[in-house]
Parts: structure tokens; C-alpha cells; sequence
């Protein structure tokens, strides 16, 4: 009879066991699902401070460069005496200076005709000719009642003066004045009496240096040759020409001009006989020479042009009113029988 009445409180007890590990189970079950859950919570938020990070690297770069070379300089100043430091420094360069192309650098042309005389209709006829490859030729003919003829005619025997023409009445061109760095590197720079720096200048019967002033100009170039000095340019040549009575109106520039001037500034000038002995031993002897032109190579009707060279039977010229002839040699054949007087020049 005693083991029957202990048998319920056995199976009560076990009961209860079973529902203590029922509920223990349970609340393992639940603290797993927090856990998950806040290693989710934790993984996006990781997630989203690293895109962040990512986004600032960028930004915070360049300073943390900066620190690191603050650091590296530190440390080989802290080295001293005990260590060479060799350091290679990145200069920037500096920008190449504009280079100023001397005048007839701008406007020279490969090849301009021998010079032509012609009378004013004809002077029409070869402008409407160039003004078909020109338009700033064609602007000149369409304009031509604000040009002179001789400034027409000039043009029409030598396109390279276009540019001069063409600005002749504009009161707002640009002129740079004094020789460029170019022309200074030169032994015998060409100066063109039509050159804007002094060829609009005022000067005998035709107005201006740029249509009549050849005789100034090539002494211009003589004495700068010879003397170096940089204020001896043809507006000042030409000045000094009118006002001490060396322009003959209707005629031109007087010879007495290139002996008068050049003893001025301690030069030795001669006339000597015209040949090509005397011009060939004159420029190997280091001088130069200004020669009167009549009608052929160098002009239709008269002009002053410098012998500067000789070599190899080949004469070098600087022709005032055309770079392309300035630009070749010629042989005496080719001009001797045109030339009506020469001047030497000597130190």
C-alpha cells in the first residue's frame, strides 16, 4: 500500500522536469533570434560608415600625402651632419617669350615680277588681276578714290605691299616702334621703306617714306650696319634729309645725302668708278656699298638699293622696296649695266 500512494508525486515530478526544459529551450530559441537580428542591425550599419570612409579617402588623401612628406622632411632634417640628403627640385619653366617676326618676315612672298611702268588704267587692269587671289586687294580696288595713284601703282608692281596699303588711312593701326630682337640678332637687317614704322611718314612729292623714301632708307641701314646705333632708322634719316634740303621736288632724294650724312658719323663715303672689280674688292674688304638704279631689275624708273656681300660670284643686296629681291643673289651681269652711281662706305 506505501508504493501505490508514492507513484503520482513521481510522474508530478517528472512533469514539472520536462516542462522546465521545455521552457529553457525557449528562451534559447528567443536569444538566438535577438542575437541574429543585432548582427544584422550591426552588418548594414558597418556597411554604410565604409561607404562613407570610402567617399571621404578621396578628400582626406592629399592631406594625409602631405603629413607623410612633413614627416619624411623631418626625418632628414633630423638626420643632419650624419646623413647626405640629396634633393631633386621641379622648377617650373618659364614661358617662352612672344617672338616679334621682323617686318618682312610678315609680308615677304615667294616671288614678286620684275618691276613694270604702267599708266594708271593698266594700273587697274593688274589690281582686278590680283584682287581675284586677294581679298584684301580686292577691298583696296573696290576703295580705290581713298588711295593714291602712287600708292596704286606701287602696290600693282609689288603685292608684298598690300599689308602698307591696305592700313594706309587707318589712324588706329598698331605700330611697335624701334627693331625687334630679331633684327638686333642680325648683321644686316632688311628695312623696307614701306615698313609701318616709318613708311607712313611724311616725305618728298609722293607724301610718305613708304613711296619715295628708298635714299633715307638704305643710308638708315648703312649706318646701323657700320655704327650699331639703334636711333639711326629711316624716319629719322628721312627727317633730317627734308629738313637740311636733300629732296629735290620732282625729282627725289639728292646724292649729296650719303657723303653729307655719312661723315656725320665718321664713315669714309666714295665714288668711285662703276665696275665689278671695284664692287667685289669693296664688300670683301668689309664695306658696303648704296647704289643709284635706272629702269631694269630693281625699278622701273629710278631707285637706291645696299650691297652688303660677296661670295662665290654671287652679290647680296637689301632692295628697300621688296624682300624677294633681297632674299636671292645676283650675279653683276644681271644689274651692272643699270647701276648710274656708287658710294662706298668705310670705318
Amino acid at each position: 500500500m506505501e508504493e501505490n500512494k508514492n507513484k503520482p508525486s513521481l510522474v508530478v515530478i517528472g512533469g514539472i522536469g520536462v516542462a522546465v526544459v521545455f521552457v529553457i529551450l525557449l528562451i534559447l530559441w528567443f536569444a538566438g533570434r535577438s542575437n541574429a537580428d543585432m548582427q544584422d542591425t550591426d552588418g548594414s550599419a558597418q556597411a554604410e560608415t565604409v561607404g562613407i570612409d570610402a567617399d571621404d579617402k578621396s578628400a582626406e588623401g592629399d592631406a594625409d600625402a602631405e603629413v607623410i612628406v612633413q614627416e619624411a622632411v623631418g626625418t632628414e632634417e633630423a638626420a643632419g651632419d650624419n646623413q647626405d640628403v640629396s634633393v631633386d627640385v621641379v622648377e617650373k619653366p618659364e614661358p617662352e617669350p612672344e617672338v616679334i617676326l621682323s617686318y618682312p618676315d610678315k609680308v615677304g612672298l615667294a616671288y614678286v615680277e620684275k618691276p613694270t611702268r604702267r599708266e594708271l588704267p593698266e594700273v587697274f587692269t593688274k589690281l582686278e588681276e590680283m584682287a581675284l587671289e586677294n581679298e584684301d586687294i580686292a577691298y583696296i580696288l573696290e576703295n580705290k578714290d581713298d588711295y593714291s595713284e602712287y600708292l596704286l601703282g606701287a602696290l600693282a608692281a609689288n603685292p608684298e605691299m598690300t599689308d602698307f596699303v591696305l592700313n594706309y588711312n587707318n589712324q588706329e593701326r598698331e605700330i611697335i616702334p624701334g627693331l625687334t630682337e630679331q633684327e638686333k640678332e642680325e648683321d644686316f637687317p632688311l628695312f623696307l621703306q614701306w615698313d609701318p614704322r616709318w613708311g607712313y611718314e611724311p616725305y618728298g612729292d609722293a607724301n610718305c617714306v613708304g613711296i619715295a623714301g628708298c635714299g633715307p632708307v638704305c643710308l638708315s641701314m648703312v649706318l646701323y650696319y657700320m655704327t650699331g646705333d639703334e636711333t639711326l632708322l629711316p624716319d629719322v634719316i628721312s627727317e633730317y634729309s627734308m629738313e637740311n634740303d636733300y629732296y629735290m621736288y620732282g625729282t627725289g632724294t639728292k646724292w649729296t645725302l650719303f657723303e653729307g650724312v655719312g661723315k656725320l658719323y665718321g664713315l669714309k663715303v666714295t665714288q668711285p668708278d662703276i665696275s665689278k672689280d671695284i664692287m667685289t674688292q669693296a664688300l670683301e674688304g668689309g664695306n658696303l656699298i648704296i647704289c643709284s638704279m635706272g629702269p631694269g631689275v630693281f625699278t622701273s624708273t629710278g631707285h637706291f638699293v645696299v650691297f652688303y656681300g660677296y661670295e662665290d660670284g654671287m652679290f647680296y643686296v637689301n632692295d628697300p622696296n621688296c624682300v624677294y629681291r633681297s632674299r636671292r643673289t645676283w650675279e653683276y651681269e644681271e644689274f651692272g649695266s643699270q647701276i648710274k652711281r656708287i658710294w662706298v662706305f668705310e670705318k
